[in-house]
């Protein structure tokens, strides 16, 4: 219709214009909107029809005498347009389930109910609806409307074993108090076996019952009536040898022979070639009954077929595991990750088997990977920065932390982690604050955290960030968590001693309280008299205190005791040397001092003042004897390249 056509019609407007100015009135109902709709375009759809047919015949008054909708008026469709009964009925019963599920969601069980019912009176031989229906009558007590229900649908369906199933373990649920209903619950069940023997549910339902009432033989004999069957099925032998696992459990024992459910998983076998999930839950069931070659044999066939299942993969290096065979593991678990690098799952589990075999650097890279791809666990943040610092690598152990602190701010043993590795990556003065927030976090949630290991480290950091006073504090509060504990086992005496030895060498090597650091070291000594890094802060003292004949015999034996060269003791020898007069010594250790650690500045300055001046004085040495107070071997404590060891 041309526009200008209807300026002589105000009452009446183009359907679609219509439709456009004034907007489609939608129902509240949705099924009533859905109706209009169609009607609506089946108008429509008429209406252009017959504008292409009768556009040129003026009599008919063109497309405006058909294409008219009055506002304030409603016409009934055509009856041709309308639903056949059974389709009215199943929308309407579509609709009512709908809603149900909608109250369902929402957990509003008596909406849930009322619209349920609606579509059981639609359609009500609905075997699971009627169970739905009796369940949420019997949950609000109406046990009799719900026994009702049951006892309907089982009238309607007597061919279909879900009636039997769902009567009989309503029975068993609400009424197993009255011996007749547990009777009857129990015929039901057998009679079930009896008519659908080919059903692997009834079986599971029968024997359940069978082995709640404790009657095991019933049970068997029931099993035995399944193994019978002909089904081609692999999904119904698969459930009965489920079943009969129930029957016969498998034990934890390695030795055991499982050889009546071989052969009932040997008929799922039989009956599932080409598919993937039946022989994949066969090879499963040889893995969990102790049976790994049969489980790696049938994995690997698997996996020749269908070359694409990765996750048959993992299950084939989990059986390769308990062969004990770990290079298989690793080279199948490698492939994996050739095939799908973002497999978090293989890279935590290539890192757990690094683990085992004592490898830190390279268990570190696979859990460190898996922690790219996904967001880890807090425990997984704090294993992967523990195996950096194992793998003496905490520079990189700081960005994990920093993340896990992210992740996990309440945490206090992520915040102690981090301050720790801050200070062993020589981060000192940033790791202060981190030990601080430990303190905060660890009072109420963690307060075991506050150890005297714990001040030990926070103490260690404080000195090398050079706040030497509060690092003696936080000694000293380590030294008072020990005396509290009282403990006098080896390990609690190796502490000890490097504590002690800490500060004591602190103190030396920052000429403060001479006299109580050597106190503490002769400590430390008599704590651990096979130290050699302990020995060479004794001999330090005596340099301090300028007895250095006793300070060279100290130092001699302490490296004689170093499992490795230290350029700290060969240094401490050079200066001992040099007092004592015997400077082509000196300069010999002093030489050794910077091949072990040529970076270090003070030892070339000390090198050239030693090769341009002359020694003080020049007297023989002495023969080298025991020091005093030698007590009982303990643990040994190891000592860094500078100053003392830290954790």
């Amino acid at each position: 219709m041309n526009p200008e056509q209807s300026s002589n019609q105000p009452s009446r407007v183009n359907c679609w214009r219509a439709f456009q100015s004034t907007g489609f009135l939608i129902n509240k109902r949705i099924s009533a909107a859905l109706t209009g709709l169609t009607v609506f375009c089946a108008v429509a759809t008429s209406l252009v029809a017959a504008n292409q047919t009768n556009s040129a015949n003026p009599k008919d008054g063109g497309l405006d005498d058909r294409a008219e909708i009055y506002v304030d008026r409603f016409f009934q469709p055509n009856q041709r347009l309308s639903l056949l009964k059974a389709g009215h009925l199943r929308a309407e019963a579509l609709a009512h389930y709908s809603r149900a599920l909608a109250f369902d969601k929402k957990k509003d069980l008596d909406g849930a109910l009322r619209e349920y019912r609606e579509v059981l009176r639609l359609s009500p031989a609905n075997v699971d609806l009627a169970r739905r229906v009796a369940y949420l009558q019997a949950s609000g007590g109406r046990l009799k409307e719900a026994r009702a229900v049951l006892e309907k649908s089982l009238q309607l369906n007597p061919e279909d074993p879900r009636a039997y199933l769902s009567f009989s373990e309503y029975l068993l649920t609400y009424h197993a108090d009255t011996a007749a209903d547990r009777e009857r619950a129990m015929l039901l069940a057998e009679e079930a076996a009896q008519k659908f023997a080919d059903n692997a549910d009834v079986y599971d339902h029968l024997v359940r019952l069978y082995l709640v009432s404790r009657q095991t033989d019933k049970a068997k004999k029931a099993i035995d009536q399944a193994l019978k069957q002909k089904s081609l099925d692999p999904h119904f032998w698969l459930k009965i040898a489920t079943i009969a696992q129930g029957v016969w459990p498998l034990n934890t024992s390695v030795g055991q022979k499982p050889i009546l459910l071989n052969g009932i998983y040997q008929k799922v076998l039989d009956h599932s070639k080409g598919q993937v999930a039946p022989r994949e839950a066969v090879a499963g069931f040889y893995h969990s009954s102790h049976q790994p070659q049969k489980a790696r044999e049938l994995y690997e066939k698997i996996i020749l077929e269908h070359p694409d299942q990765l996750n048959l993969r993992k299950k084939l290096a989990s059986v390769y595991r308990v062969l004990g065979q770990k290079e298989k593991v690793i080279e199948i678990l490698r492939r994996v990750l050739q095939i799908d690098p973002r497999d978090a799952q293989t890279n935590r589990l290539l890192a757990e088997i690094y683990r085992e075999r004592k490898d830190p650097v390279k268990a570190a890279h696979y859990l460190q990977q898996a922690l790219k791809i996904s967001k880890g666990s807090e425990s997984e943040y704090m294993d992967l920065a523990q195996l950096l610092l194992s793998a003496r690598r905490p520079e990189e152990a700081v960005p994990v932390l920093e993340r896990a602190a992210y992740y996990y701010p309440e945490e206090p043993f992520v915040v102690f982690l981090l301050a720790v590795s801050r200070s062993r990556a020589k981060q000192y003065e940033a790791s202060l604050p981190s030990f601080e927030r430990t303190i905060l976090l660890a009072k109420e949630a963690r307060p075991a955290l506050l150890d005297e290991q714990f001040y030990f480290q926070y103490g260690a950091a404080a000195e090398r960030a050079g706040n030497l006073d509060q690092a003696a504090g936080l000694f000293r509060e380590s030294m008072k968590i020990l005396a509290k504990s009282g403990a006098e086992d080896k390990e609690s005496k190796a502490f000890t001693a490097q504590l002690y030895n800490y500060l004591g060498y602190m103190w030396l090597e920052n000429d403060m309280h001479i006299d109580e650091a050597g106190e503490l070291i002769k400590t430390a000594f008599n704590l651990t008299p096979e130290s050699g890094a302990v020995r060479d802060s004794l001999g330090w003292f005596y340099f301090k205190k300028k007895r250095f004949e006793e300070a060279r015999i100290e130092l001699t034996k302490s490296m004689e005791m170093m499992e490795e060269p230290d350029p700290v003791v060969f240094d401490h020898l050079a200066q001992t040397f040099f007092q004592l007069g015997m400077k082509s010594e000196a300069l010999e250790h002093m030489r050794k001092a910077l091949d072990l650690d040529s970076a270090n500045r003070e030892f070339v300055e000390r090198l050239q003042k030693f090769e341009k001046e002359e020694a003080p004085v020049s007297r023989p040495a002495a023969k080298p004897a025991d020091p005093e107070n030698k007590g009982k071997s303990l643990p040994k404590i190891q000592k860094p390249a500078s100053k003392k060891a830290v954790g």
